[in-house]
């Protein structure tokens, strides 16, 4: 368990299944995810200081998505919640939140 703790750690992953939220750390680089139903890797890009370019895919599984929050930056809610299954992406964009 040691070493998932640090999966987590680095991430920031969070999952809620009750909103449909995946929350993670604003940390540019590809990295692995997984909630119990699904599994598969995120790649953030930074676009300046305002901006993350996000995508999202899934290996196995199934993921009901609604909406994407990193940590401290911004969010991005989907217009309706979404579905994906294995081999499915989505890539989004993640502006920062306004103060």
């Amino acid at each position: 368990m040691a070493s998932w703790a640090a999966v987590l750690a680095l991430t920031g992953f969070r999952w809620s299944a009750v909103t449909g939220t995946l929350e993670l750390a604003p940390r540019a680089g590809r990295h692995f995810w997984s909630n119990g139903s699904a599994w598969g890797t995120f790649t953030l890009e930074r676009d300046g200081e305002e901006a993350f370019d996000l995508r999202l895919s899934v290996a196995e599984g199934q993921l009901g998505l609604a909406g994407l929050r990193l940590e401290g930056f911004g969010s991005h809610r989907l217009p309706a919640p979404r579905g994906l299954g294995a081999g499915e992406s989505l890539s989004v964009r993640v502006t920062r939140d306004v103060a």
